[in-house]
């Protein structure tokens, strides 16, 4: 019995130290929070109508402010790829970059907006909306404040959808499996037993779920070939399926389910290389639902063009085949079995050893090069249509390799000035006759 006594105090010594430094780590968050709030409000000089608030609304802000972005996996299929660690890392980069100016010039982040002045905003229109002590004041003096976090908030929660889409991109493997995610505010309610109040607390919950890719085989020049879905995960908790009118095939009917085999994935990894696959495959897609433009070049084959960011890049090389479109592989625009490419042969005379050489058949080249570095190649380019493969810097393109830890890109600048110097050194058949 007095060993149980003795066993039971120390049990119950250990909770009340726990209670005690859990107390004592809330007063220090509850503190920098308030330090953080009325430096923002001193910025955005504002902080002299902090007097129409009473003390329970300034520990409502804190209560009432969004937790940190919390994930929660659906599902028990764990995605292959480690998936909580990038989001996050990608999400407070982008809320600590991300900045939005005051009509005083103040500058204030995402993450100010979503972690700290949230709340505020919201005891803003709670305090007008039920008409409480000094209302009149708060919406002379703060409305103008409120709309412009309200622009903010909404601005961030929906760029935080838009980044939630490009990590799934970046995690998911095409021929395997797609992450789908969904968001959700939830607005927490429970008492605590040593507050006269109620608390209350918003989390922002982000739910993933891993999905296998859809898969099935068709019959490819007689014999029977494993095909996958041409789908991304999107932040609806829904799977989007790429589809093409039949009409732009010259049927009648309903759209056209897309699928692509293996060989297209790995040829469009390896010319679209400074890219992430998920992300190329994401931008495809997205690009090709919103405007897809195919050409039939005869004997039941289709080029798809390959446009992202209005850069045409190449084409995927398609076939109708048991009532799908399959994609058998991907084109670089400067290769010789494309419209642009056959151009730039007969302009320049290379063939295919030497573009593979200089690296122009692959997109990595494009990113790590500036015009003014090659002008061979840019006049080159210009006079077969292609000029703007070397005006990708600050586009949509460079910014997704800039995400990509994989990407080497060099700058073959040196390589390319050589090439054609050696070419213009040659002696013309002409003259040795």
């Amino acid at each position: 019995m007095p060993k149980d006594r003795k066993a039971k105090a120390k049990k119950a010594r250990q909770k009340e130290q726990k209670a005690a430094e859990l107390k004592k780590a809330h007063e220090k968050i509850e503190i920098a929070f308030y330090k953080e709030l009325l430096s923002l409000l001193d910025k955005l000089e504002v902080i002299e109508h902090v007097q129409y608030f009473d003390r329970f609304d300034i520990y409502s802000c804190f209560r009432f402010r969004s937790s940190a972005l919390i994930f929660e996996q659906v599902g028990s299929r764990k995605p292959t790829l480690e998936l909580e660690e990038v989001s996050k890392a990608l999400l407070q980069s982008y809320m600590k970059s991300q900045t939005y100016t005051y009509t005083n010039g103040a500058v204030i982040s995402a993450y100010e907006v979503f972690h700290i002045l949230e709340s505020f905003r919201y005891i803003i229109g709670f305090k007008v909306r039920k008409q409480e002590p000094h209302y009149e004041e708060i919406k002379e003096k703060l409305w103008d404040l409120k709309e412009f976090l309200d622009r903010c908030l909404i601005d961030v929660q929906e760029t935080i959808k838009i980044w939630l889409r490009i990590i799934g991109w970046i995690v998911s493997i095409p021929d395997k499996e797609n992450i789908l995610f969904k968001t959700e505010i939830e607005v927490t309610h429970n008492k605590e037993d040593h507050s006269l109040d109620y608390s209350y607390t918003r989390k922002f919950r982000i739910f993933y779920e891993a999905i296998p890719v859809e898969r099935r085989s068709v019959v490819v020049e007689g014999l029977r070939r494993p095909c996958y879905r041409f789908q991304v995960g999107d932040v609806n908790g829904k799977i989007f399926n790429l589809t093409i009118k039949r009409e732009l095939f010259g049927f009648k009917g309903t759209p056209i389910d897309v699928y692509f085999q293996s060989h297209a994935l790995e040829r469009l990894a390896e010319r679209l290389d400074g890219l992430m696959i998920g992300v190329s495959l994401g931008l495809c897609i997205t690009e090709i639902k919103r405007n897809p433009i195919v050409h039939d070049v005869g004997g039941g084959k289709y080029l798809l063009d390959v446009v992202i960011n209005d850069i045409k890049l190449g084409y995927f090389v398609a076939y109708l085949i048991e009532g799908y479109l399959l994609i058998k592989t991907f084109l670089f625009v400067t290769n010789t079995s494309t419209p642009e490419g056959e151009k730039l042969d007969r302009l320049s005379g290379m063939a295919k050893i030497d573009k593979e050489y200089l690296g122009i058949d692959r997109l990595s080249t494009f990113l790590a090069i500036s015009p003014k570095d090659a002008p061979e190649l840019k006049e080159l380019l210009e006079k077969a249509g292609l000029g703007y493969l070397l005006k990708m810097d600050g586009s949509t393109l460079a910014f997704f390799a800039r995400l990509n830890p994989f990407n080497r890109a060099t700058d073959k600048s040196g390589a390319i000035s050589c090439y054609f110097k050696k070419r213009n050194e040659l002696p013309v058949l002409s003259d040795l006759q």
